[in-house]
């Protein structure tokens, strides 16, 4: 949501103003950035999923993924994605 209402490299612009202001790290500001999107999603889409932010550290973009864990028997799929499933939705996202 934040990329819709804000320029993606308005956001680096903020981190740099916010860390030389403040004399902090631009990476630890960053990275605390990221959290508190982690944490967002983890209220919106559940505690039990593995959710994982990053922010591009030239471009500015927000990336919001599930991680899943590749298995050969799928026992939580909450987590887990055996390599067929994997493979079926890559093709899916590449087409």
């Amino acid at each position: 949501m934040l990329n819709r209402g804000l320029d993606k490299q308005e956001l680096l612009r903020i981190v740099d103003s916010v860390a030389n202001e403040k004399s902090i790290d631009k990476e630890l500001i960053l990275s605390s950035m990221e959290s508190a999107i982690q944490k967002a999603a983890y209220s919106k889409f559940g505690f039990d999923n593995e959710i994982e932010a990053k922010i591009d550290r030239e471009k500015g973009s927000i990336k919001i993924q599930k991680v899943l864990q590749l298995v050969e028997k799928v026992e939580d799929p909450a987590k887990e994605i055996s390599l067929k499933e994997a493979i079926l939705l890559d093709k899916k996202t590449l087409t």
